[in-house]
């Protein structure tokens, strides 16, 4: 990156699934966890700082990760149960000065690589455009950059805001970044996901300790309205092989495009539950 650019990424807390008493964040994913898989994506580009915002059982998603590198600041979010809209105000208000982008990611996406990210952040960076937006087969993802100077239009989003409402308000400076990596769209919801993510990343399903398993019929606190309305890829259900995920190769455009059709097209902060399958190319 130039020296004249500093991205900040600001990754946060998705819902939690009823079906396990652990924040979906801690389950294991190959020699880490989910989250630590989801942050190794963002360490190893060329993001300047990154601030991870915590709030459903935050004490217990730290304790998961270890030791952290400087550059990654956590952040608790102390109205988590009042919206996704809290975790952005929380992230942004956070920002370096020198910050001159950002972008915002959800910590439960253990599929997203290195070499994606940093492949989104040159786009954003080279594209001139205020925001980048990844789209897989339609489907608009995370993580979405934006610059710095819109920071304060997520602060100043209401109760039950959305990232989607920026994005429609400045429609004309959007790049909608086709990807051909399924990674974008794709967060846990339930074990189902977390199960198919296993396999995509080649990885085995390791046996859970029973403890962690909610009863059908027990109540679990979770932050599910908080997705519902704040931030959430869509979702893609596809029934793709474990191999899929390496064979895909990214869609590249000659030139960045505007995103014209943003008013009909299905938000990335709303979980589509009724989205249809849809597989790796």
């Amino acid at each position: 990156m130039s020296k004249t650019t500093s991205i900040t990424a600001i990754l946060v807390g998705g819902r939690e699934t009823r079906h396990l008493r652990v924040p979906k964040q801690t389950l294991p994913f190959g020699d880490t966890t989910v989250l630590g898989r989801t942050l190794r994506a963002y360490l190893e580009v060329g993001v300047d700082d990154i601030i991870l915002v915590l709030g459903y059982k935050g004490e217990s998603v730290r304790s998961s990760l270890g030791t952290l590198p400087p550059k990654v600041r956590i952040v608790k979010n102390p109205l988590f149960d009042e919206g996704m809209v809290t975790f952005l105000r929380t992230g942004v208000r956070e920002l370096n000065a020198s910050a001159t982008g950002f972008c915002v990611g959800l910590g439960d996406q253990p599929l997203l690589t290195p070499a994606l990210v940093e492949e989104f952040l040159k786009a954003f960076v080279d594209s001139k455009k205020r925001i980048l937006v990844p789209a897989h087969q339609g489907n608009l993802g995370l993580p979405i950059f934006l610059a710095a100077d819109l920071a304060g239009e997520v602060q100043d989003l209401p109760a039950g805001g959305e990232l989607w409402d920026i994005l429609k308000r400045h429609r004309e400076e959007v790049f909608d970044y086709p990807t051909g990596y399924s990674a974008v769209v794709r967060s846990i919801s339930d074990l189902d996901d977390y199960h198919t993510m296993l396999r995509m990343a080649g990885l085995d399903i390791p046996d859970l300790p029973e403890a962690i398993h909610a009863e059908p019929a027990e109540e679990i606190e979770t932050d599910d309205e908080a997705d519902t309305v704040g931030l959430e890829p869509q979702a893609d259900r596809g029934g793709a092989s474990p191999d899929v995920q390496a064979q895909a190769r990214p869609v590249r455009t000659a030139e960045p495009q505007p995103s014209a059709d943003l008013e009909t097209r299905s938000a990335p902060d709303v979980p589509m539950q009724t989205q249809p399958p849809s597989e790796e190319p």
